[in-house]
């Protein structure tokens, strides 16, 4: 059963990978410049890192039954404990959000905030409700995303404990 849902959740993070890696060899590039951007761009490298190399367990270590590389676990561990904390604080950026959404106080002091200072980069014909229609947007993708992203973590550990002896030294 856990295998089951390992499968499907690695097939869903799959295609994310590929966007977010497109992204973040970009967002490398760009962050030349600026060492917050170069921050957030080797985390998401992280993430699509740890999806690739846990795919690749999956498919080819435990599906076929072969032998992987002990560099293999290591590079799955150390970037699964930076997509657990991608993900852990992409959950609490979430939630937040969505409770300044529903606190009605909350949310028309965001309004007014919105309305009154503009974020820098946004273009001057972007209106605060499409900013917020992008908000809404962002968190119906990037929520269940963070979810089966920590899940999906945490049933990896596991696995990599049950097939240990898939790794050769």
């Amino acid at each position: 059963m856990t295998l089951n849902i390992y499968r499907i959740f690695t097939i869903v993070l799959l295609p994310f990978a590929a966007l977010f890696g497109l992204d973040s060899v970009l967002s490398i590039f760009a962050g030349f410049g600026n060492p917050a951007v170069m921050l957030s761009a080797v985390i998401l490298a992280c993430v699509v890192i740890y999806i690739f190399t846990s795919a690749f367990f999956l498919f080819k270590g435990i599906l076929k039954n072969t032998f992987c590389r002990a560099s293999l676990k290591d590079w799955i561990k150390v970037n699964a404990v930076i997509a657990i904390i991608f993900a852990a604080l992409a959950i609490i950026s979430c939630i937040s959000i969505l409770y300044l959404m529903s606190n009605k106080a909350m949310y028309n002091q965001f309004i007014e905030m919105l309305n009154s200072s503009r974020p820098a980069g946004l273009p001057p014909s972007y209106s605060s409700q499409e900013l917020l229609m992008a908000m809404r947007s962002s968190l119906i993708i990037l929520l269940p995303f963070s979810i089966i992203l920590f899940i999906h973590v945490l049933i990896t550990f596991r696995l990599l404990k049950k097939y240990s002896v898939l790794f050769s030294k």
